[in-house]
C-alpha cells in the first residue's frame, strides 16, 4: 500500500475521488507503477491532501484502488483538467480492462466505499449510519477501554479512545452498516 498525506486547510470541504481499475492480464505491476506516478503528480498540485494505492486482492477485489483527496472541489477540478493528468490517463487505457470512479465529500466516502454507488445518499441518512455505528462503539469503549486507561492523563486517554472510535467506525461499523442498509441509502 502506498500512501501520501498532507494536513487539510481548515475552512474547506474535503473531496475524495476513488478509482477502481481492473488491470489487463499481466499488467498489474505496470498499473501499480502508474498509480504511484499519479500520486506523485497530484501531490504537486495545490489542495492535495493525500492518497492511497491499494493493490488488487484477487479474486475478492481484482481492482487496484486509487483514492486521493483535495481540500475542495475547485482544486480537484484544477488537477482533473491538468495536462499532467491527461497524459497519465492516456497511458492508463492500455493497462486496464475497466475503471469505476466515485467522487464524494469526506463522510460520503466512508459511506460509499469503493462500491461505485449511483448517487450520494442524503446527508441525514449518512449521519444516521454514523450515529448507528458510533453509539454501540461508544458504549463498548466506555465499558471496556476507558476503565483500563483510567490512570492515564485525560488528554492521552481521550486521544486513544477517539482514535479507536474512528478506526472502528471507518473500517468496521460504517462499511458493515452501509452493506446492510444499502437499499435504504439509495432510496
Amino acid at each position: 500500500m502506498s500512501e501520501a498525506v498532507r494536513e487539510p486547510a481548515a475552512a474547506r470541504l474535503v473531496v475524495t475521488t476513488i478509482l477502481a481499475h481492473r488491470p489487463r492480464p499481466g499488467r498489474q505491476h505496470e498499473l501499480h507503477n502508474w498509480a504511484d506516478a499519479v500520486v506523485v503528480a497530484a501531490s504537486a498540485f495545490p489542495g492535495f491532501l493525500g492518497a492511497q494505492v491499494l493493490p488488487p486482492t484477487s479474486p475478492v477485489r481484482p481492482e487496484l484502488v486509487l483514492a486521493f483527496s483535495f481540500d475542495d472541489h475547485d482544486r480537484l477540478a484544477v488537477w482533473e483538467a491538468s495536462p499532467v493528468r491527461a497524459e497519465l490517463v492516456a497511458r492508463l487505457r492500455e493497462l486496464v480492462a475497466d475503471t469505476r470512479m466515485v467522487t464524494a465529500g469526506e463522510l460520503e466516502s466512508a459511506v460509499l466505499g469503493t462500491s461505485g454507488a449511483a448517487r450520494t445518499p442524503p446527508r441525514w441518512k449518512s449521519a444516521g449510519i454514523v450515529l448507528a455505528g458510533a453509539y454501540p462503539v461508544s458504549l463498548l469503549l466506555g465499558a471496556t477501554l476507558v476503565p483500563l486507561l483510567a490512570h492515564w492523563p485525560t488528554a492521552l486517554r481521550t486521544l486513544v479512545v477517539a482514535a479507536t472510535t474512528v478506526v472502528l467506525l471507518l473500517w468496521v461499523c460504517v462499511p458493515l452498516l452501509t452493506r446492510l442498509l444499502a437499499r435504504w441509502l439509495q432510496e
